[in-house]
């Protein structure tokens, strides 16, 4: 294995809030694409959210949480 196969681990936070999104899509019965689709976002962009990859801009965290139909507070409370 050479240094470019290397990602380190995303930060505990963004692990955290990916771990929240995914709890509660999982809660509502919705798959990645469905939540996707009710966020206006793409399926990759909620794939890398819920698996810490990708920390999510602001418009964007509030697009998910209303899809989600909870308050952006109840997200980032994990952090």
């Amino acid at each position: 294995m050479c240094a470019a196969d290397f990602s380190p681990p995303p930060p505990a936070d963004l692990r955290a809030f990916g771990v929240a999104v995914a709890r509660r899509r999982r809660e509502l019965g919705m798959t990645i694409e469905q939540l996707a689709e009710a966020a206006g976002v793409t399926r990759q962009t909620v794939g890398n959210i819920e698996n810490g990859h990708k920390a999510p801009r602001l418009d964007t965290a509030h697009v998910i949480a209303h899809a989600l139909r909870i308050p952006l507070s109840d997200l980032v409370k994990v952090l």
